[in-house]
């Protein structure tokens, strides 16, 4: 009984040793939101396809004129611009549409932005 035991805890010992730090490090791995939002440089509003800024991802810089999205969908968003732009439900800017500030992030775009079909980017500063 005594051995039965022993051997039982010397097991669970091992298991523990081997698959814990594994599966810390793939924990670790899987939740970087902050990585990918890197890949936004100043001076650009950026979109993924994924949520929290994860997949396909597309940014724009020009001012002025309205930009087709070419993401099958748009599920995360960050302006990381001067200046403020507008996420567009349809690409010459008709429909609903959504302001976002300077510095404004949204990690799990829902609704109709999910499927936008243009960006803008103004001059101006705020919405």
């Amino acid at each position: 009984m005594k051995t039965t035991r022993f051997i039982s805890v010397i097991v669970t010992t091992i298991v523990l040793s081997t698959v814990a730090p594994a599966l810390s490090s793939s924990a670790s791995a899987a939740v970087s939101p902050s990585k990918s939002l890197s890949q936004c440089d100043a001076g650009y509003l950026c979109i993924w396809s994924g949520t929290n800024y994860s997949g396909s991802f597309q940014r724009f810089s020009a001012t002025g004129s309205y930009r087709p999205i070419s993401l099958y969908a748009v599920n995360s968003i960050y302006n990381h611009r001067s200046a403020r732009a507008f996420l567009h439900q349809d690409a010459a800017g008709n429909g609903y549409y959504t302001c976002l500030n300077p510095g404004q992030k949204i990690a799990d775009l829902v609704g109709w932005r999910e499927s936008s079909q243009a960006v803008y980017l103004s001059t101006v500063a705020a919405c």
